[in-house]
C-alpha cells in the first residue's frame, strides 16, 4: 500500500474521531432525528431483543423500565422549538437515573421494524456500561462516542482500500456535517452510512476496467449492500450496482451473490419487518388509500414531484448536508453555497474525465449507475409518500434530505470508468489533501459552532 494512502486513512481517522467525539458531547441528548426511538431500540437489543414485540394490531415496540422511559423523554421540549435550550441543570437532573424499575410497553412503530445490525455498536456499549453499573446519562454519551468511533474506523478502512479515482468523492461526502452528526448518535443511519461507504469502496476495487478481481471481496461488497438494503428496502436498486459495474467474465459469480443478497433482504422484510408493521394513526394516512388516489388521479404524481423536488428541493438539499435539532435550525446560507460549488466542480471533473474515455459501453454503465441510484431515491420518496403523508397530499411532506445522503455515496463506484491521465494522477492527491486537511476540519468546526449556539448559548 502506498504511503499516501495510509496517510489518508490514518489522518481521516484522527481528524474525524476528534470531531465525532466533540459532536457527541455538544449535541444535546435525543436531538438527532428520531433518536429517542433509536435509543430505545438500542436498549431493547442490548437486552437481547433483536426482534421487537407486537402487542396488538396497532401497537409494536418493546418493554422498558420506567426510569429509561423517563430519561428518553426528559429533553422532549427542544426538537422543533428553537426557543428552548439545554442546560447543565437538565443533565444534572437525570445524571443519577438508574436502569431498573417497573416495566412498561412502549410503541416504536418507526424503529422496531429495523434489523439489529446497525444498532449493534450502541447496543454493545449500553450492555457493557450497564453491567459496569453506570448511570443512564453516562451510558448514553459513552454509547454515542463508541458508535461514532466504530463508524469513523469503518470509513477510514474504506478510504484505504478505495480505488484512487473514487476516493475524492467519498471524502467529499464524508465531510458532510450530516454524516458527522449521524455517526455521533444513536440513529442506525450512522452505521448505515458507514456500511454504504465500505461497500462502495470494495466495489471500486473489484469492478471497472483492469480491476483486481477477488471473489471474496465482491461477495463481501454484496453482503454489505444487502445489509444496507435490508434496513431500508426502498433502496433495493443499489443492490444491483455490482451487476452494472462488474466485467462480463465475472458476471455469473456476481449475479449469484446478488441473488443471495436479494433473498436475504426479502427474508428479513417478510419475517422481520412485516409481522411488526403497524398502521399510522395520525390523520388520514392510508397506503392503500394513497395508491387508490394516485390511480384515480394520475395527474397528482407530477404535481407531487414538482412540489417536492422543485419547490422544496432547496430544503431537501440543505437537510442532506446538515440537519440540526431535526429541522428547526441549520448552517449559514454560505455554507450550503460552498458545498454546492465544491460538489458541482467535483462532479463536473468526474463527468469530463469519463467523457474523455470515449468508451460507449463505459458511458452506458455509468448512466445505469445513475439510474439505479435515482431509482433508490424514487423508492424512498414513494414509500414515504405512501406511509407518512395524508391521502391526496400534493407533496411528499415526510421526505427528509438525509434519506439521500447515503445515495450520494453510492454514486462513487461510477468513478471506476474515469479516464486515467497524467493530470488526474497529479490532481487527485492534492484534492484529497485539500478535502482532508481543510474541508473536513472546517466543516466539522462550523457544525460544532452551530450546535453550541443552538443548544447551549442562552436565548
Amino acid at each position: 500500500m502506498k504511503p499516501e494512502i495510509r496517510e489518508i486513512g490514518w489522518s481521516y481517522f484522527l481528524i474525524a474521531s476528534v470531531l465525532v467525539v466533540l459532536v457527541a458531547l455538544v449535541n444535546a441528548p435525543f436531538m438527532v432525528a428520531d433518536e429517542t426511538n433509536h435509543f430505545l431500540r438500542s436498549v431493547q437489543i442490548s437486552h437481547g431483543g433483536f426482534i421487537g414485540v407486537k402487542f396488538s394490531p396497532g401497537f409494536a415496540g418493546g418493554r422498558f423500565s420506567q426510569p429509561v422511559i423517563a430519561f428518553s423523554e426528559a429533553f422532549g421540549k427542544m426538537p422543533f422549538n428553537h426557543a428552548v435550550r439545554a442546560s447543565l441543570a437538565q443533565l444534572e437532573a437525570v445524571y443519577h437515573d438508574s436502569w431498573y424499575g417497573p416495566l412498561q410497553a412502549v410503541p416504536l412503530s418507526n424503529t422496531v421494524i429495523y434489523p439489529p445490525q446497525f444498532y449493534l455498536p450502541t447496543a454493545m456499549a449500553l450492555f457493557v456500561t450497564r453491567h459496569l453499573h453506570m448511570h443512564l446519562l453516562q451510558c448514553f454519551y459513552i454509547a454515542r462516542i463508541f458508535s461514532g468511533l466504530v463508524c469513523v474506523f469503518a470509513s477510514a478502512v474504506a478510504l484505504r482500500i478505495c480505488g484512487r479515482a473514487a476516493r475524492p468523492w467519498l471524502l467529499f461526502c464524508l465531510c458532510f456535517p450530516e454524516v458527522l452528526g449521524l455517526y455521533a448518535s444513536f440513529s442506525q443511519d450512522g452505521a448505515f452510512i458507514a456500511c454504504a461507504v465500505l461497500a462502495c469502496a470494495l466495489l471500486t476495487r473489484v469492478t471497472g476496467p483492469g480491476a483486481d478481481w477477488q471473489p471474496g471481496e465482491m461477495a463481501l461488497a454484496v453482503a454489505l449492500l444487502a445489509l444496507f438494503v435490508s434496513a431500508k428496502p426502498p433502496y433495493l436498486p443499489v443492490l444491483f450496482l455490482p451487476l452494472v459495474l462488474v466485467e462480463r467474465r465475472y458476471f455469473r459469480f456476481t449475479l449469484g451473490a446478488v441473488t443471495i443478497g436479494i433473498m436475504a433482504v426479502l427474508a428479513w422484510a417478510f419475517f422481520g419487518m412485516h409481522p411488526l408493521m403497524t398502521p399510522t394513526r395520525a390523520g388520514n394516512i392510508s397506503p392503500a388509500g394513497q395508491i387508490h388516489n394516485m390511480l384515480a388521479h394520475p395527474g397528482i404524481v407530477p404535481v407531487v414531484l414538482f412540489n417536492t423536488f422543485i419547490k422544496g428541493g432547496g430544503w431537501l438539499f440543505k437537510t442532506c448536508i446538515s440537519t440540526i435539532s431535526w429541522v428547526d435550525a441549520g448552517m449559514p446560507g454560505w455554507f450550503y453555497v460552498l458545498f454546492s460549488i465544491l460538489g458541482l466542480l467535483l462532479g463536473g471533473a468526474y463527468t469530463v474525465l469519463v467523457w474523455q474515455h470515449h468508451d460507449r459501453a463505459a458511458t452506458l454503465r455509468l448512466f445505469a449507475v445513475f439510474v439505479l441510484v435515482a431509482g433508490a431515491g424514487a423508492g424512498a420518496t414513494l414509500s414515504t409518500y405512501l406511509t407518512w403523508d395524508e391521502v391526496g397530499r400534493n407533496s411528499a411532506w415526510g421526505l427528509l434530505g438525509r434519506y439521500f445522503t447515503p445515495l450520494a455515496i453510492c454514486l462513487s463506484p461510477g468513478a471506476v470508468f474515469m479516464r486515467e491521465s497524467e493530470l488526474a494522477a497529479r490532481a487527485v492527491p492534492v484534492l484529497e489533501r485539500g478535502l482532508l486537511y481543510v474541508l473536513l476540519p472546517f466543516s466539522g468546526t462550523c457544525y460544532l459552532v452551530v450546535l453550541f449556539l443552538r443548544f447551549w448559548w442562552p436565548v
